[in-house]
């Protein structure tokens, strides 16, 4: 594992390796000094102005962002097919 500005780097083992053109906002509240894994904030789309789904750790962030992907790469393959694409 290696260190970006002294938290170690994690890789999201549940992340999708789909290229998307989405955008997101993530808010890191608070982020535990003795373990940096254990991290507060929320997250939050571009195209949705709503508050947003907030985590509690490093897993759940991943987690977040892996369902909003998803969501978008169905939303862009409905929108290729409807087109005739």
């Amino acid at each position: 594992m290696g260190h970006l500005w002294g938290i170690p780097s994690y890789s999201f083992r549940t992340m999708s390796k789909h290229s998307t053109a989405e955008s997101f906002i993530v808010r890191v509240y608070r982020v535990d000094t003795e373990n940096s894994c254990q991290i507060n904030g929320l997250v939050q789309t571009m195209e949705n102005a709503g508050p947003g789904e907030s985590f509690a750790d490093i897993d759940e962030l991943g987690e977040i962002l892996n369902n909003l992907l998803n969501q978008s790469i169905k939303k862009t393959k409905r929108q290729l097919t409807d087109r005739g694409e």
